[in-house]
């Protein structure tokens, strides 16, 4: 198994790496977890491979911005 890279202080899309934290009794993953901050300052607990992966971009409030632009852009159609 390659050595444990500590990506502490590093971004992933709009995620900041705060800390690894410990695993979660109830995981069967054996990847390591990471404390992390959204740009919007949003925390939540997200292991290795979706940091690295790109398969978690932010917390879902850039979705949530993406949703109120393109609903404002069909009101001037109403």
């Amino acid at each position: 198994m390659p050595p444990l890279v500590d990506l502490a202080g590093k971004r992933f899309n709009k995620w900041t790496v705060i800390k690894r934290v410990p695993k979660p009794h109830n995981s069967k993953l054996t990847s390591a977890y990471w404390l992390c901050r959204c740009d919007c300052g949003n925390e939540r607990v997200l292991i290795t491979g979706t940091l690295k992966g790109g398969y978690s971009k932010s917390c879902g409030c850039q979705h949530r911005v993406n949703v109120v632009v393109d609903a404002q852009d069909y009101t001037a159609f109403a």
